[in-house]
């Protein structure tokens, strides 16, 4: 699936002090560095909670499930929340069979994830 494209749109929330990212297409090697070059950035910030809205997210490979454990890393160390909202069941269910879900903070919907 390499050379799938993804697309990133950020935008703030000025009232939560949290950045959203709306994640669409596929999460693999190749589209994991060009999702890396939008949200790291704002994650070595450190000034706001981040939200991942993976709700389009098609399919995720183990390189884009090693991005979401770095992230969720990452904002630890910053003492800073990674929420995550729910993608589709294939992806999700993928996350759940690797253990990668139960160490994520995962929310039905941006409004959840926003009032969390």
């Amino acid at each position: 699936m390499s050379g799938e494209t993804i697309s990133v749109v950020e935008r703030d929330d000025k009232g939560s002090g949290s950045k959203i990212f709306t994640v669409r297409g596929i999460m693999d090697a190749v589209t994991s560095k060009q999702m890396d070059d939008h949200v790291l950035p704002v994650m070595e910030g450190g000034e706001s909670d981040i939200i991942l809205d993976l709700t389009d997210l098609e399919y995720v490979s183990s390189a884009g499930m090693m991005s979401l454990i770095r992230y969720h890393v990452l904002m630890m160390k910053k003492q800073k929340n990674l929420k995550i909202v729910k993608p589709p069941n294939p992806v999700y269910h993928t996350l759940q069979i690797t253990g990668i879900a139960k160490h994520l903070d995962i929310y039905d919907n941006v409004q959840a994830a926003l009032g969390a």
